[in-house]
Protein backbone atom coordinates (compact mmCIF):
# COMPACT_ATOMS: atom_id res chain seq x y z
CA UNK A 1 0.00 0.00 0.00
CA UNK A 2 3.01 2.24 0.85
CA UNK A 3 4.20 1.74 -2.48
CA UNK A 4 1.20 2.39 -4.23
CA UNK A 5 0.91 5.67 -2.51
CA UNK A 6 4.34 6.69 -3.27
CA UNK A 7 3.90 5.80 -7.14
CA UNK A 8 0.92 7.91 -7.36
CA UNK A 9 1.94 10.88 -5.61
CA UNK A 10 5.18 10.48 -7.83
CA UNK A 11 3.12 10.38 -10.91
CA UNK A 12 0.71 13.38 -10.00
CA UNK A 13 4.06 15.97 -9.48
CA UNK A 14 5.08 14.23 -12.63
CA UNK A 15 2.23 15.09 -14.75
CA UNK A 16 1.50 18.72 -12.96
CA UNK A 17 5.37 19.70 -13.71
CA UNK A 18 5.00 18.47 -17.56
CA UNK A 19 2.79 21.55 -18.00
CA UNK A 20 5.36 24.08 -16.36
CA UNK A 21 8.27 24.77 -18.65
CA UNK A 22 10.77 27.90 -19.55
CA UNK A 23 9.67 30.52 -22.73
CA UNK A 24 10.67 28.60 -25.84
CA UNK A 25 11.91 31.18 -28.11
CA UNK A 26 12.56 35.18 -27.86
CA UNK A 27 12.08 37.45 -31.02
CA UNK A 28 13.72 40.76 -31.07
CA UNK A 29 12.52 43.74 -33.47
CA UNK A 30 14.66 46.05 -33.35
CA UNK A 31 13.37 49.55 -34.74
CA UNK A 32 13.93 53.26 -34.42
CA UNK A 33 11.57 53.55 -31.93
CA UNK A 34 12.30 51.01 -29.40
CA UNK A 35 12.07 46.77 -29.93
CA UNK A 36 9.45 44.57 -29.67
CA UNK A 37 9.76 41.26 -28.27
CA UNK A 38 7.29 37.96 -29.11
CA UNK A 39 7.72 35.44 -26.84
CA UNK A 40 6.83 31.74 -27.65
CA UNK A 41 5.65 30.08 -24.62
CA UNK A 42 2.73 28.02 -25.51
CA UNK A 43 0.02 27.99 -22.21
CA UNK A 44 -3.40 26.10 -21.21
CA UNK A 45 -5.02 28.81 -19.71
CA UNK A 46 -3.75 32.78 -20.19
CA UNK A 47 -4.54 33.94 -16.46
CA UNK A 48 -3.27 30.70 -15.11
CA UNK A 49 0.44 29.90 -16.71
CA UNK A 50 2.01 33.54 -18.43
CA UNK A 51 5.35 35.46 -18.55
CA UNK A 52 5.02 37.04 -15.56
CA UNK A 53 8.33 39.20 -15.63
CA UNK A 54 10.61 40.58 -18.41
CA UNK A 55 13.70 42.03 -17.81
CA UNK A 56 15.84 44.36 -20.82
CA UNK A 57 19.57 44.98 -20.03
CA UNK A 58 21.05 47.45 -22.28
CA UNK A 59 24.97 47.63 -22.63
CA UNK A 60 24.64 45.60 -19.09
CA UNK A 61 22.92 47.94 -17.45
CA UNK A 62 18.78 46.99 -16.36
CA UNK A 63 16.72 49.19 -19.03
CA UNK A 64 13.43 48.10 -17.82
CA UNK A 65 11.64 45.72 -15.93
CA UNK A 66 8.24 44.76 -16.49
CA UNK A 67 5.32 42.65 -14.65
CA UNK A 68 2.34 41.11 -15.76
CA UNK A 69 -0.78 38.79 -14.63
CA UNK A 70 -1.36 37.52 -17.88
CA UNK A 71 0.01 36.52 -21.25
CA UNK A 72 -1.46 37.78 -24.73
CA UNK A 73 -2.42 35.07 -26.29
CA UNK A 74 -1.87 30.97 -26.04
CA UNK A 75 1.20 30.63 -27.71
CA UNK A 76 3.33 34.04 -27.24
CA UNK A 77 3.19 37.11 -25.17
CA UNK A 78 4.10 40.17 -27.06
CA UNK A 79 4.84 43.38 -25.80
CA UNK A 80 6.72 46.71 -26.99
CA UNK A 81 9.38 48.53 -25.54
CA UNK A 82 9.43 52.27 -26.96
CA UNK A 83 11.45 53.98 -24.89
CA UNK A 84 14.24 51.74 -25.22
CA UNK A 85 16.76 53.03 -28.05
CA UNK A 86 19.52 51.58 -29.20
CA UNK A 87 22.67 51.93 -31.77
CA UNK A 88 24.98 49.32 -34.02
CA UNK A 89 27.08 47.35 -31.30
CA UNK A 90 24.87 48.02 -28.07
CA UNK A 91 24.12 44.99 -26.59
CA UNK A 92 20.60 43.62 -25.41
CA UNK A 93 19.71 40.96 -22.91
CA UNK A 94 16.40 39.81 -22.40
CA UNK A 95 15.01 37.71 -19.70
CA UNK A 96 11.48 35.92 -19.47
CA UNK A 97 9.78 34.45 -16.90
CA UNK A 98 7.66 31.93 -16.40
CA UNK A 99 4.65 32.37 -13.57
CA UNK A 100 4.38 28.18 -12.91
CA UNK A 101 8.27 27.60 -13.46
CA UNK A 102 11.83 28.55 -15.38
CA UNK A 103 13.11 31.34 -17.41
CA UNK A 104 15.08 31.87 -20.34
CA UNK A 105 17.32 34.48 -21.64
CA UNK A 106 18.33 35.93 -25.27
CA UNK A 107 21.48 37.78 -25.54
CA UNK A 108 22.07 39.80 -28.99
CA UNK A 109 24.20 42.58 -30.01
CA UNK A 110 22.44 45.19 -32.16
CA UNK A 111 23.09 45.39 -36.35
Amino acid sequence: MRILMLLLAFIFISSANAFCHNPEKIYVVVKETGIDLIINHTVPDVEEHYIKKIEVSLNGKIAAVKDYTSQTSLSTHEVSFDFITTKKGDVLEITAYCSQSGQMTKKMTVE
